[in-house]
């Protein structure tokens, strides 16, 4: 519609301009009509200045507008063009489009002002920074941290630790990585976590940055705490009946009526004092195997790192358990969705899966239904993970938070580090080791590398 106006209005003002032209040659060679032709030259002159002036109206007009979509930021009114003219439906359209972008920059004024407001009141560290290092932004809780102000260069990091700039460019995206940093001679361990965004086809680099110290100091005064409490349980079990009987034993060698001097021995005494000193050296025996057990969760091997196929690996370790399954009517099954190859220490690791088996053959001692244990290969968002799981007893809810202390056990013949020790070695593989369980419904045990 808008451009059938256009066109009209020009055909008509070049029409009008022809027929000028062609009455003008007609008469501009006759004498009689010489005032007509030099009236006729006006018109002629006229016409020709409308027509520029309507064309370069118009250019104007649209210059106008074109320079305000360049400049979208511009809170500037497109004027529009004339009512009634030939352009009105073209001024309201270009009015309209004009609105939407001024609409369009309020509300990205508004999303950046709520973001700046969430970065400057987060309590989370932010840091971003280009490729070159250069950084962008520190927020409020960035610069509490570090209780100073930080130059613009991710490198200015190492003077609170030396590999800082390091290990954040070796941090991979999304994970999250512990590092220990010095600030006002004063240690502090801070969470980071590094992602990557584009803007304008640049990458842009985002870390975030908690100081987690007041939650490992928890973390460590409640492992400390539980590990003092199993410590104590074990050694008072051992020392007061031997202490006990000892007493016991003294008091049947002295006579009563000389003290410190020894009665004869007689049949009765001599065997009280064998069977004492037997449960004396039992329990002796018992305290020495504790302390051995406490000596192998502190002096840990280092893992000698293998590419393993996970297939023949777990294979091996079904055909080294099944006969004990087999005693306990156990049906045992495998399955990997993995064929990967995988690095880690065979042997430390296929120590951990068949102490894992084996606490499920004992979870599932007095099972009626039919016993299974299930051992699973594959990969999920968090990775590469084995899993050992059962349909046997489960694990009460109480005792989730206990089972990887060292010695905490709810068997009668239990060591208590198992668990322990299979998490300190998935640790040594930078993985972890988790539980999933519900009492009475089976428990399954995930190692994510």
């Amino acid at each position: 519609m808008v451009y059938k106006r256009l066109y009209i209005q020009v055909v008509i003002r070049a029409i009008l301009l022809l027929l000028t032209c062609i009455l003008l040659a007609r008469i501009m060679f006759l004498r009689e009509y010489v005032h007509a032709s030099i009236v006729v030259s006006g018109v002629l002159i006229i016409e020709t200045l409308e027509l520029i002036r309507y064309l370069n109206r118009t250019n104007r007009k649209l210059a106008q507008f074109f320079t305000l979509l360049q400049d979208r930021a511009s809170s500037q009114k497109f004027d529009g063009f004339e009512p009634g003219g030939s352009f009105r439906e073209l001024g309201l359209q270009l009015e309209k489009i004009n609105s939407l972008f001024q609409k369009e920059r309020r509300e990205n004024e508004a999303q950046q002002n709520y973001f700046h407001y969430l970065i400057e009141h987060i309590g989370v560290g932010i840091i971003t920074f280009k490729d070159d290092g250069n950084i962008d932004l520190i927020n409020p809780a960035a610069k509490a941290i570090f209780a100073e102000k930080i130059t613009p260069k991710l490198a200015s990091l190492n003077k609170y630790n030396p590999e800082f700039e390091k290990f954040i460019y070796d941090l991979e995206l999304n994970e999250k990585g512990l590092i220990r940093v010095i600030i006002a001679n004063e240690i502090f361990y801070l969470s980071v976590k590094k992602s990557l965004f584009k803007l304008q086809g640049k990458n842009h680099w985002l870390i975030s940055l908690q100081d987690i110290n007041s939650e490992l100091d928890k973390k460590e005064l409640d492992a400390w705490q539980k590990i003092i409490r199993v410590l104590t349980h074990e050694i008072m079990s051992s020392i007061s009946p031997v202490s006990s009987l000892s007493e016991h034993l003294l008091k049947k060698i002295q006579d009563p009526d000389k003290p410190g001097i020894v009665k004869d021995p007689d049949g009765n005494l001599m065997e009280d004092l064998a069977e004492g000193l037997e449960i004396i050296n039992t329990r002796g025996q018992g305290l020495m195997e504790f302390v051995k057990h406490y000596h192998s969760l502190t002096h840990l091997p280092i893992p000698v790192l293998e590419e393993v196929q996970l297939g023949p690996f777990l294979d091996k370790i079904q055909i080294l358990i099944e006969p004990e399954c087999k005693k306990d009517d156990i049906s045992i099954m495998l399955d990997v969705k993995e064929r990967d190859k995988i690095s880690l220490d065979p042997n430390l690791i296929e120590q951990v899966l068949l102490n894992l088996i084996r606490n499920s053959i004992q979870a599932l001692k007095g099972i009626s239904a039919k016993k299974s244990i299930s051992i699973t290969a594959g990969k999920d968002v968090k990775g590469l993970q084995i899993s050992v799981r059962d349909n046997g007893c489960g694990i009460d809810i109480d005792n989730m938070d206990n089972i990887f202390i060292p010695f905490y056990t709810t068997r009668d013949k239990g060591s208590g580090i198992g668990l322990s020790f299979a998490k300190q070695i998935m640790r040594l593989h930078n993985g972890q080791i988790s539980v999933r369980s519900e009492d009475g419904k089976g428990a399954e045990f995930i190692l994510r590398f």
